[in-house]
């Protein structure tokens, strides 16, 4: 996937049946994503107070967590962290996450 600013992710997902998929490794990060709740990608830098930014721009929207999964590449480079809510994730709560330097990207995620 690449998006507007030419930043490239490479996902790796399947079929599990009935119209379901589960993503299973992005950038060769292994994850596991369902698809079952509203759900965002956030790519950031591997820094104290990153996920702490993250939850609360969640929670100044009203948004609650359902599950979270946080994932590194390597020790103080590149993080992912996984964020599946209750409520739907709107633009605002992405510029909201995106304001801070140590954010990467942020994605809705859509199966």
């Amino acid at each position: 996937i690449t998006d507007t600013e030419g930043q490239t992710t490479v996902v790796v997902g399947e079929s599990i049946g009935g119209g379901a998929a589960v993503i299973r490794e992005i950038n060769g990060v292994e994850i596991a994503l369902s698809g079952e709740y509203n759900t965002i990608l956030v790519k950031q830098r591997d820094k104290p107070g990153v996920l702490a930014h993250i939850t609360r721009c969640l929670s100044d929207c009203q948004i609650n967590i359902a599950f979270t999964k946080l994932y590194r590449e390597k020790k103080g480079e590149i993080a992912y962290t996984i964020i599946e809510t209750d409520e739907e994730i709107t633009g605002e709560v992405i510029a909201a996450i995106e304001a801070s330097g140590n954010i990467i990207s942020a994605t809705r995620i859509e199966l």
